[in-house]
């Protein structure tokens, strides 16, 4: 994983900056067994780890899915929402809900979601490269000292 992701996002930098492309010029019939591949491969990830699956999203949604990184990013709002909400349900069944830390979660995430892409709307996208390089360089960061941690002997 930390090899994937700075590879994916210099792919995505450079594939968004010169080869934007709106999702309408694609064939359907091709954009939809992309999307649904994108979603099970990211779904897996943040089923077993989590953090990051935003950023995750975006990447493969420009590499794959052919979108640009305002159209990835909002794509990759919904598809995130979905799976945690998809989560908070199975943890709701299996009766391992904490409902204290789990419902001011959604609240932050909507309204962080909300605000985040109002302003990248505003700036036309502009926001969203910077935003995704640092989260990414973070995630790279976490699972560079989580690996250290759980392999320190």
């Amino acid at each position: 994983m930390v090899c994937f992701l700075p590879i994916g996002l210099l792919i995505a930098f450079v594939k968004g900056r010169f080869n934007p492309r709106d999702q309408s010029q694609e064939n359907i019939s091709i954009s939809i067994p992309r999307t649904l591949s994108c979603c099970f491969v990211v779904g897996f990830y943040d089923g077993f780890f989590g953090p990051g699956t935003g950023s995750l999203f975006i990447i493969i949604l420009v590499l794959f899915n052919r979108l640009n990184l305002l159209q990835s990013s909002a794509t990759s709002k919904i598809f995130n929402f979905s799976s945690n909400i998809g989560a908070f349900i199975v943890f709701l069944i299996g009766g391992h809900m904490n409902f204290l830390i789990g419902v001011p979660m959604i609240i932050a995430s909507l309204l962080g979601n909300h605000f985040g892409s109002v302003h990248a709307i505003k700036t036309s996208g502009l926001i969203v490269r910077k935003v995704l390089f640092i989260t990414v360089l973070l995630m790279i960061i976490t699972l560079i000292v989580q690996f250290i941690k759980n392999n320190a002997v």
